[in-house]
């Protein structure tokens, strides 16, 4: 898989920063060092219903801490004009 940059936004937060995908499973924002590898950011989970929609065997229990799902795609900002970039840590 080739590196490429995305905007995404924190869920804790809800800053909007610049990161590197893949995403390292330690990664965290520079903005609340939450961790930027979890559920809550992966375009799988369903944030309404606070669960996961792919068919992983086991499922994370802290949706908000990094994890090493096979299955995690960052859940990208559809939004390209962003003012407050930084550069994701990972």
């Amino acid at each position: 898989m080739r590196n490429r940059n995305v905007t995404i936004v924190c869920h804790s937060c809800k800053k909007k920063l610049i990161a590197e995908i893949p995403i390292g499973f330690k990664a965290i924002c520079d903005y609340c060092s939450e961790y930027l590898h979890a559920c809550v950011q992966c375009r799988h989970f369903d944030l309404i219903k606070n669960r996961c929609k792919a068919q992983v065997e086991e499922k994370p229990k802290d949706t908000r801490s990094h994890n090493f799902c096979d299955e995690y795609s960052v859940r990208e900002s559809n939004n390209e004009n962003v003012s407050d970039q930084v550069q994701g840590s990972n």
